[in-house]
């Protein structure tokens, strides 16, 4: 079953969707992720769901990486 990375609690109907198809780990704190969570949280992960308001740069792309998504990963920089 794929995994899910989500960096902030979203609504249960929507988690429910997520979780009917997938792994989901939700970050349950009130403040954001800092780099260093983000990056060891993401690893390992299939997808990741962030706010706009997350640094998702090249770092944290690279620890999500696996070796059947890096395609899918670099269209996305």
């Amino acid at each position: 079953m794929p995994s899910v990375l989500v960096t902030r609690r979203l609504p249960t109907s929507v988690l429910a969707t997520l979780e009917a198809a997938t792994t989901v780990d939700v970050w349950m704190e009130e403040r954001a992720m800092r780099p260093d969570e983000l990056r060891a949280r993401v690893a390992g992960k299939d997808a990741l769901v962030c706010m706009l308001t997350d640094v998702v740069d090249q770092a944290v792309l690279d620890a999500a990486r696996s070796e059947e998504h890096t395609s899918e990963l670099q269209s996305l920089t």
